[in-house]
């Protein structure tokens, strides 16, 4: 889930999350729109404590489950933060997270640079995730990207066998060329019969 930068989020006592996934997702989003680390002192099935990491602030925020084991309730949060200082190398940007606020860019233009990328998140969130993160961040949407077509391919014997079924007469012809002990997609062809 990719967060609208316009979008503030805000954390109230009582605040369900629909799971411990979700729960953890929104605050690593408040405290990286905030500008702000997370000291997480639990962090298991049932229960999340986090606090802010910096020296001289008390911002602490307790979530635990509700009786299903499912869905989870903020329990107690302080008000603010005593440390205003934005922290930009923010570890709360995760690889994972970056990949989450890059995907679509990455998609649309899989030879944009790092960066490109790295500029992107810095002026619409507000934090610098390291290069490693970044390169790592667009090798993994590409191989996600790469996967993609590789499934697509994999369907078109599929394809091509329903629309003989369907089409009784016509011919469907898959083209691959044998490359060793690897094969590349070469054409699909399809005539099919008038009835």
């Amino acid at each position: 889930m990719e967060p609208d930068p316009s979008v503030q989020i805000s954390l109230r006592v009582e605040q369900v999350f629909e799971s411990a996934e979700k729960g953890r997702e929104i605050l690593c989003n408040y405290a990286i729109q905030e500008g702000f680390e997370l000291h997480k002192s639990k962090n298991d099935a049932r229960r999340l404590t986090n606090k802010c990491k910096g020296d001289e602030c008390s911002w602490r925020m307790h979530v635990s489950s509700l009786p299903d084991d499912v869905t989870f309730k903020i329990r107690s949060i302080t008000e603010d933060h005593v440390n205003r200082r934005r922290v930009m190398d923010n570890n709360e940007a995760a690889t994972k997270w970056v990949v989450s606020m890059t995907s679509l860019l990455i998609r649309d233009n899989p030879n944009v640079k790092a960066k490109v990328l790295q500029t992107q998140i810095k002026s619409a969130y507000g934090v610098e995730p390291i290069k490693c993160k970044i390169y790592r961040a667009k090798r993994k949407e590409l191989m996600m990207l790469k996967s993609d077509h590789v499934g697509c391919y994999g369907q078109l014997r599929k394809h091509g066998n329903i629309l003989l079924q369907m089409n009784l007469g016509s011919l469907a012809v898959v083209g691959i060329d044998k490359l060793g002990v690897t094969s590349k997609f070469q054409r699909f062809f399809a005539h099919l019969m008038h009835s």
